[in-house]
């Protein structure tokens, strides 16, 4: 089960959230549907997953809410799954990233659409490509390892040379 705990600071024009914020989930509604996930699956004899997504690293409270979904995960918090952006953009970012390694993170995983500019396009945020980086880097510096998804498409290869 997938859980939209928070909205995310970028935009994106692939995202299911048609490039929209919305407000954060307070952590004891979080908490709410946990435990009620929780006792509904147990009372059946089921098994769940639950992982909060939409974007974790963009909540108020990341560090707590990462805590908070790290029991219905059902392996350790790994990886941190980010476009980059809302992690970087944080000042308490090395806070996130020591609640994803207490509960089991190796890796922060991001996201480029394009390099540069043309991921600052697609994500509608001036600097996203800077920040995303930024993400990267701090993630490693903290002793996480990072990986990337890397979206090609055509749209981000008009006016492009072809190599």
């Amino acid at each position: 089960m997938l859980v939209e705990v928070s909205g995310c600071p970028t935009t994106c024009m692939h995202c299911w959230a048609l490039g929209r914020g919305y407000p954060a989930m307070p952590v004891g509604d979080a908490a709410f549907v946990l435990g009620e996930l929780s006792g509904f699956c147990a009372e059946r004899g089921l098994d769940y997953l639950a992982y909060p997504m939409h974007e974790v690293t963009a909540h108020p409270d990341a560090p707590e809410m990462i805590r908070l979904f790290a029991p219905h995960l059902g392996q350790g918090y790994d990886p941190v799954l980010t476009p980059g952006t809302p992690l970087a953009s944080r000042p308490d970012w090395d806070q996130v990233i020591a609640a994803a390694k207490e509960c089991g993170a190796h890796a922060l995983w991001v996201a480029f659409h394009g390099y540069g500019a043309e991921h600052d396009r697609q994500l509608n945020r001036p600097g996203a490509f800077g920040e995303t980086c930024l993400a990267v880097r701090r993630a490693r510096e903290c002793g996480l390892g990072a990986g990337a998804n890397v979206f090609l498409t055509k749209p981000g290869q008009i006016g492009r040379a072809h190599v």
